[in-house]
């Protein structure tokens, strides 16, 4: 299951790596990894970089927090005559200060991914998702929280 081993530094057009697919991305990202040019960290991911004008997506590599190595290269790095003003991708940077453990790939999905589902949803399925708890509150502890919340009035009101 070894991935695809990509030339170091990686020819760039543009603003970074372009790829075919988000699938080629992330073997980028994997075998950078591996390589140890990327840290194994939850910011790297795929990106659309542009839609092309017959509707193509040109896909990147992007650090969530804009930290990658991209330098010009001297002409002939890749392997063929290129203008002198060609860049490469490196990377990220050692030590990267905003590297952020694999460990909390699982925060950042907890802390994203529900929301995004939750704000693409209908408002009828958000109020069933927000008045489910409250249902099954009452129906535990309905009739004791009712009698409760009416003594509180009851004293608040002097009787």
């Amino acid at each position: 299951m070894g991935s695809e081993q990509f030339p170091h530094p990686f020819p760039v057009m543009g603003h970074g790596p372009n790829l075919g697919s988000r699938h080629r991305c992330m073997d980028l990202i994997r075998s950078y990894q591996q390589q140890g040019y990327i840290s194994a960290c939850v910011h790297p991911r795929p990106e659309v970089l542009e839609t092309g004008r017959d509707g193509d997506r040109y896909y990147g590599v992007r650090c969530a927090r804009d930290s990658f190595y991209i330098r010009t290269v001297v002409p002939g790095t890749f392997g063929r005559e290129i203008a002198s003003d060609a860049r490469g991708f490196y990377g990220c940077p050692h030590p990267c200060h905003y590297r952020r453990g694999r460990w909390l790939n699982v925060l950042v999905w907890l802390r994203d991914r529900p929301r995004e589902w939750f704000d693409q949803e209908t408002w009828q399925v958000k109020a069933v998702v927000l008045l489910t708890p409250l249902w099954a509150f009452l129906i535990y502890r309905g009739p004791e929280t009712i009698r409760a919340l009416a003594e509180l009035v009851r004293a608040a009101l002097g009787k």
